[in-house]
């Protein structure tokens, strides 16, 4: 019934996470989890955001200053040291770890 249903509504074609039914292993804890998820989905606590929904009122701008601080912008961040694709967000390889451990307290 599943593959039935994904077959109608297939989801975004920029993530390739696989279908299965079973959960991940657990590995991480749910912080990991929901600032991964965050970035996955492009919902999060980005100042950019917060400004919009109205809990921020100074400065939208990433810490290194140039750019508003979007939830696009967390992905190709210079303060990364290198982008994080949503191949890497779905495969959670290295660059998705070190990704989701940099913005973990932020997003």
């Amino acid at each position: 019934m599943w593959k039935e249903k994904l077959n109608n509504h297939p989801h975004s074609p920029t993530m390739h996470i696989p279908t299965a039914e079973s959960l991940p292993p657990g590995d991480n804890n749910w912080a990991k989890w929901k600032c991964l998820n965050r970035l996955r989905s492009g919902v999060g606590r980005s100042r950019e955001a917060l400004s919009r929904w109205g809990y921020l009122s100074g400065p939208t701008t990433c810490d290194y200053g140039t750019e508003p601080q979007t939830m696009e912008h967390l992905l190709r961040c210079p303060l990364l040291g290198g982008p994080c694709t949503a191949k890497d967000l779905a495969l959670y390889n290295t660059k998705a770890q070190q990704c989701t451990n940099h913005w973990l307290d932020i997003i």
